[in-house]
């Protein structure tokens, strides 16, 4: 491959690399954008990023332990229908370590990362609840089984067949799988639900959100209060 060649394969790869991040750019923009004028139109405050402080804050709650390198960001405050309420898109990393041997019997070990992006929206109420954890079928089976919840018996079969529950509380399950809170479940068979102490938080593990997917969760969680049994 004669200098020139070399030279244009170069200037190529580097347009290649720049065209990319301007598109990156851009659609962060329209993202940041799209958010600002959201909050601008409910009344919210937005922050593009706070790194950890938002992480921190929620690191008690058991979704957002997996990982290693934690942050919040696009982050909504505000208040929904007399409900302070808070919003964010999460990151998460693992890592796989893999190994393989040359024939002159060199071993190289090779690390990648995998960036992992969920949803959270959350409501905070005046009462508290019992420890609550809901995901659909085999969704998560793994990390709540880790976390150290025992399945409880669910009397509504179909529910069942949906949802794995976990809770530390088998009154308040039996209280909160009531025939309306059933069929509202049933009615949201993707929803990702979390009751700790005075928060309710709605997971959207489909990875980052838009405004409309925070609007549609705050929704659902503004329901779910209306369908939770009294404390």
């Amino acid at each position: 491959m004669d200098t020139i060649t070399v030279i244009i394969f170069i200037a190529i790869i580097i347009i290649v690399i720049i065209c990319a991040w301007i598109l990156d750019w851009q659609a962060e923009q329209q993202r940041q954008k799209a958010y600002c004028d959201w909050a601008s139109q409910h009344r919210w405050n937005y922050d593009f990023v706070d790194v950890y402080k938002t992480y921190e804050h929620y690191s008690f709650l058991k979704q957002l332990s997996r990982g290693s390198n934690q942050y919040a960001f696009d982050i909504l405050r505000g208040t929904w229908k007399g409900y302070s309420a808070e919003a964010f898109n999460f990151h998460y990393e693992t890592y796989h370590t893999s190994s393989s041997t040359n024939s002159e019997g060199v071993t190289t070990t090779t690390t990648e990362t995998a960036h992992h992006y969920i949803g959270v929206v959350l409501i905070e109420f005046k009462e508290d609840f019992p420890l609550l954890i809901i995901y659909p079928k085999n969704a998560f089976e793994k990390i709540t089984s880790k976390l150290g919840f025992g399945k409880n018996n669910v009397k509504s079969i179909e529910l069942f067949q949906a949802f794995n529950i976990y809770c530390n509380d088998n009154r308040f399950v039996h209280d909160f799988c009531h025939p309306k809170m059933i069929d509202y479940l049933l009615a949201n068979p993707d929803i990702e639900l979390e009751l700790q102490s005075n928060i309710a938080i709605v997971y959207d593990s489909r990875g980052q959100m838009t405004p409309a997917d925070v609007e549609k969760h705050l929704v659902q969680l503004y329901y779910l209060r209306a369908f939770l049994p009294l404390q």
